[in-house]
This record gives structure tokens, C-alpha cells and sequence, in this order.
């Protein structure tokens, strides 16, 4: 078979995979409807997670100062740090003048399977988590934009659901290139993993640590204690073994873009490892929906613009070409309102549109990096 034949066949299942997830995702968008009560749960607690290095100083002290702001009058805010960590005495100082903190830190004695964010969850599961109580964890770069999640817990805790993720948004770090490129995060929030999360209530695509709510006699009973540097999918991939159920909440929360290329290729480059690891051993629905769109993420070099040339000489059936079209609107129209976020004058906004198919392959070289560091990389907030 000829060379030309083998890469149709492979634009062919390709495009047509990418088509059927966002047709299936933006199905999701508009058939899902989140429901609330009208009094909001007072039994939830905020947990913020970091490693407390020297490259996170601003944007930690930052997501505490807003939280106790945003949220300070109505839920407790735990801040879990490492014993030994760059700002151990930093964050001390700083929550001793705040009442509505509490700092815990994890002793270096303190020994399970988890590593890095996750055995820090896990200590707290195992000495803080009230069985009764609410959790909501986030990243030290994270801003909780809204509280609609205090108003779903109370319908959906009747209802026997377990677990919930909200909505990832974008906000500009040092890269306007990055910021632009993580607004597909946002749009497969809306559609990909609202069809798993939302629509089906089990979450097969995984979970992001980014507002990861769940109630407390789950932590203990489904425990974060396990080796994998993709805490969060792993913990979501055993929920869904045990039959529990999610919701998407309408909760936006403004993630921090990497501020260079190489923090976000890193990024993507410790997901992608620890989900290659982690699905391997879900249960058949998540096997299949994110195993899948794992493999497809791995070969998408090969269908990006990095090839474009080689698709003037491509005769793709007609129905493929449907799919493709769908597929990549998916992508280029979340660049599309990247670029139309940025804080520029229209006038200096025209070049970004230039660089769409940059941004494309900015997100394929991930999977084919090789990183020098082992294991869970913290990179530059």
C-alpha cells in the first residue's frame, strides 16, 4: 500500500474521531442543565493544594487573598503545604493573621503510595475530612469565578451524587501564545467533558483537580493513595468503578496559562504520561471514550498542519470531510475566541489569527517530548 493510501486511511479515522467527539460534546452543551436549590450548603470546606516552591509565591498568596475575600464569610479555606517547602514560614506568617485559615502542613515522615499533590491530599483525607462535610480542592493558581456550587451540592446530594468539576477559563499569564492555546481547555469543558461528567454522570474522561468537589465519606472510603502523577483522573476512574455519580457544575474557574511554551508543553507532557499509565486499568467505558481520545491526542502530529502540505494530494471521502470540518471548528474556533480575549486593540489582534495552525501543533508535541525530570513537574505560576 502505498504511502499517500496509509496517511488518507489515517487522516480518515483520524478527523472522523475528532468529528464524533465534538458533535457528541456540543450535543452535551446544549442538552445538559445543571440544577440548584435556593439555599446554598453550608457544610463545605475549601481546600487550597501547592507544592509552596519560590515559582508559585505570586499566584498562592494571590488565590488565598482572593478566596478568603470570595468566600471567607461562608466556608473554611484549608491551605495544605509540604513540611520544608520554600514558603513554609511565608504562609505560616500570613495565615496567622487570618481567621477564616487554617493551615495544615503534611511532616515529611508522613509516608503512603501517592506522590507530590497527591500524598498531600491524601494526608488531609486521612487526619481532616469530616465524613459528613464537603470538599472542594484547588490548585494555588486557581480562582473559584462563582459559587453556584454551593447551590447544586444541596439538590444533588439527594439525588446520591458523590463528585463534581466546574468549568475551566483561561486567564492571561506572561504568554499571550499559551493563554490563547488553553481556551481549548475551555471549550472541552463545555462540550467533551460535559458529555461524561454532565450528560452520562460518570465522569469517563476524567476529572480536573481544579475545583474537584466531592463529599467527605468518599475521600475516605476511595482515598487518593495510589502512585500516579494524574491524581485526579485515577481518583475519578475508581468513583466510576464503584458506580458513583458525577455532575458538571455551572462553576467557572480562571485557571492561569502557562507563561511559556516550554511550561506548557511540560504540562501537557505530565498528562499525558500519567493518563497513558492511569486508563489502562479503568473500566471499559472509560478505557474506550478516554483511552481513545488519548491514543488520537498521541497520533495527532500526524494529522496537524505540520503535514499540511501532504493534504493537497489527499482525496478524502465526502462524509470524512464533514466530520473534519466539525472536528477542527471545535479547535479553530476555540483559538478563534482566545485571540478575541486578548486584551489588544483590534488592530494588533490580526496577526494572532496568523498563528492558528501554531497553536494546533503547540498542543501535539506534548505526547512525543522527552522530559529530563521524572515524575510530577511543577512549572512556573
Amino acid at each position: 500500500m502505498a504511502l499517500l493510501e496509509i496517511f488518507t486511511i489515517f487522516l480518515s479515522i483520524h478527523w472522523s474521531l475528532i468529528g464524533i467527539y465534538a458533535i457528541l460534546g456540543w450535543t452535551s452543551f446544549l442538552l445538559y442543565q445543571v440544577k440548584q436549590d435556593g439555599k446554598r450548603a453550608t457544610h463545605v470546606e475549601l481546600v487550597i493544594v501547592s507544592k509552596a516552591s519560590q515559582s508559585v509565591k505570586h499566584s498562592l498568596f494571590e488565590c488565598i487573598e482572593y478566596h478568603l475575600m470570595e468566600f471567607g464569610c461562608n466556608v473554611t479555606i484549608n491551605i495544605v503545604i509540604d513540611e520544608g517547602c520554600d514558603l513554609e514560614a511565608a504562609v505560616k506568617l500570613f495565615v496567622k493573621k487570618k481567621m477564616a485559615c487554617r493551615l495544615i502542613i503534611v511532616p515529611k515522615t508522613f509516608t503512603c503510595k501517592a506522590i507530590a499533590k497527591g500524598r498531600a491530599i491524601e494526608y488531609f483525607i486521612r487526619y481532616y475530612v469530616d465524613q459528613k462535610k464537603w470538599y472542594a480542592f484547588i490548585d494555588d493558581d486557581n480562582k473559584v469565578m462563582t459559587d453556584d456550587f454551593l447551590y447544586e451540592i444541596p439538590h444533588y446530594e439527594r439525588k446520591g451524587y458523590v463528585c463534581a468539576n466546574g468549568i475551566l477559563k483561561p486567564r492571561m499569564g506572561r504568554s499571550k501564545i499559551t493563554f490563547i492555546a488553553d481556551h481549548l481547555r475551555w471549550f472541552d469543558d463545555l462540550s467533551i467533558f460535559r458529555f461524561g461528567t454532565g450528560l452520562l454522570g460518570f465522569a469517563i474522561n476524567g476529572i480536573h483537580g481544579e475545583l474537584l468537589l466531592c463529599k467527605g465519606h468518599i475521600l475516605k472510603e476511595v482515598s487518593f493513595n495510589r502512585y500516579t502523577i494524574t491524581e485526579d483522573f485515577a481518583f475519578a476512574r475508581e468513583l466510576i468503578k464503584k458506580g458513583y455519580k458525577f455532575w458538571q457544575s455551572k462553576t467557572v474557574i480562571s485557571i492561569l496559562s502557562p507563561h511559556s511554551f516550554i511550561d506548557f508543553i511540560k504540562q501537557r507532557n505530565r498528562w499525558y504520561k500519567g493518563l497513558e499509565k492511569d486508563v489502562i486499568t479503568a473500566e471499559w467505558k472509560t478505557l474506550l471514550f478516554a483511552g481513545v481520545r488519548i491514543a488520537t491526542w498521541k497520533l495527532s502530529i500526524f494529522g496537524s498542519w505540520l503535514l499540511f502540505p501532504l493534504w493537497f494530494f489527499v482525496e478524502l471521502p465526502t462524509f470524512v470531510k464533514w466530520f473534519s470540518i466539525f472536528g477542527a471548528l471545535h479547535y479553530y474556533i476555540a483559538y478563534i475566541i482566545g485571540i478575541i480575549n486578548l486584551q489588544e486593540k483590534w488592530i494588533d489582534k490580526w496577526p494572532f489569527f496568523l498563528l492558528i495552525p501554531w497553536y494546533s501543533i503547540l498542543e501535539s508535541i506534548p505526547p512525543h517530548y522527552k522530559a529530563k525530570q521524572k515524575g510530577f513537574i511543577v512549572i512556573e505560576k
